[in-house]
């Protein structure tokens, strides 16, 4: 097959999205001077997941009008890890990318006997595709140990505390809770996106006690 341009597809599953993440696709993107789609891929059998998806989306089309690479963006339900061959087969028929990108992260011991690892997949199926793996440094906690998140804001109160509010009215303010699945309290890590990176705060019974910026 021969290529005239070069095209660069993202493919991330839900729980490895975040602002990070799509930042450092965009500047491997300028590098090779070409253009991004992105494919983000979910468990349609997950639960209560419906206030995450919703921020990727408003997150990802706020991220589509500044980015000055970012073409199309696909969201593609996700029923068993075939899926994965399935859906990257039938977007390389499209366009026949030249780099695929995709996060690093540990992978299941059945799921890479039954299917192989991802990077024996890509080999296999797309030997003319280089493939990059960004760092899992890039996200900024691991998922699996959180319920899914859901739309909330920080108040600031008198005293100068910032409490979590719960919301299912989305605003420009808000962000999404992911509550610790260990607890019966409301503890966890509340994400936001800001304009140059992601800021992640740690709650501890509704309070904001730390505030960490991750950049680049």
């Amino acid at each position: 097959m021969t290529r005239t341009k070069k095209n660069l597809l993202v493919f991330l599953e839900k729980h490895h999205y975040n602002p990070l993440v799509m930042k450092k696709a965009e500047q491997l993107a300028m590098a090779f001077n070409t253009t991004i789609d992105i494919v983000i891929m979910f468990d349609v059998y997950e639960e209560d997941q419906e206030d995450e998806l919703q921020f990727i989306k408003s997150d990802l089309e706020s991220f589509s009008t500044t980015s000055q690479v970012t073409k199309d963006i696909w969201f593609e339900e996700l029923r068993s890890e075939s899926d994965y061959l399935k859906i990257l087969k039938e977007r390389y028929k499209l366009k026949a990318y030249s780099q695929l990108v995709s996060v690093n992260e540990e992978e299941h011991f059945l799921d890479t006997m039954i299917y192989g690892s991802m990077s024996q997949m890509v080999q296999k199926y797309f030997p003319e595709s280089d493939f990059h793996l960004l760092s899992i440094n890039l996200l900024p906690f691991k998922k699996d140990e959180f319920e899914s998140g859901k739309f909330a804001y920080l108040n600031e109160e008198l005293n100068g505390d910032l409490t979590l509010v719960c919301t299912h009215e989305p605003d420009k303010n808000s962000g999404l809770y992911f509550r610790r699945l260990s607890t019966d309290f409301e503890n966890g890590l509340f994400l936001t996106s800001i304009k140059n990176g992601t800021e992640v705060y740690k709650i501890v019974d509704r309070i904001a006690i730390e505030k960490i910026k991750l950049e680049l």
